[in-house]
């Protein structure tokens, strides 16, 4: 939704996850979903793509009772617009939520998204180790000497990436670019 060329799903050090509510996994292969090629595949734009999310729903709003992915990917398309399908589609569908301003408002968050230009404050901190177990192995039920191997593990990683970025240039080598830059 927010222009990212790349997205990786499923990716985990153990190609599997835990199923919901069972002592059973799942195998799992990680999937890397190019936003181009998507879009090319569906016939729609970038900013299609968020009235599209806009219609059936995501972080920032809940989206319109009856429209799944399929109905709103068919309205997109047919009518080009969030403002079109409103103007269109207002006596097939309740849209009274979907006023001017909170368009306005999701489509900024998405197409033109406030982005820190310094971090230079930005502090991370070690594990807390007990809060840590508390969370996985009371909260959660894991097995404690699992969380502990993964721990030390974490503990070590922290303190190597700690020394890697102190000795690393802090100066980036590439600046992310955001859609207001190609205006």
């Amino acid at each position: 939704m927010f222009g990212c060329p790349y997205t990786i799903q499923n990716l985990s050090k153990s190609l599997r996850r835990k199923q919901q509510g069972r002592w059973t996994y799942t195998k799992i292969e990680p999937l890397v979903v190019n936003l181009r090629e998507n879009l090319k595949r569906l016939n729609i734009n970038q900013f299609q793509l968020v009235d599209l999310a806009i219609l059936i729903g995501n972080d920032y709003f809940p989206g319109i009772k009856g429209i799944g992915p399929k109905t709103a990917l068919g309205l997109i398309k047919k009518h080009q617009n969030l403002e079109n399908v409103i103007s269109n589609e207002e006596n097939n569908f309740v849209l009274r939520d979907l006023s001017s301003g909170v368009i306005k408002k999701v489509r900024k968050i998405f197409l033109l998204p406030e982005v820190l230009d310094n971090c230079s404050d930005v502090y991370w901190n070690p594990p807390n180790e007990s809060r840590v177990i508390e969370l996985l192995c009371e909260d959660h039920n894991l097995n404690k000497e699992r969380v502990n191997n993964n721990l030390d593990k974490l503990i070590n990683n922290y303190h190597e990436c700690r020394t890697f970025f102190k000795t690393t240039s802090k100066n980036p080598t590439s600046i992310q670019q955001s859609l207001d830059m190609f205006t």
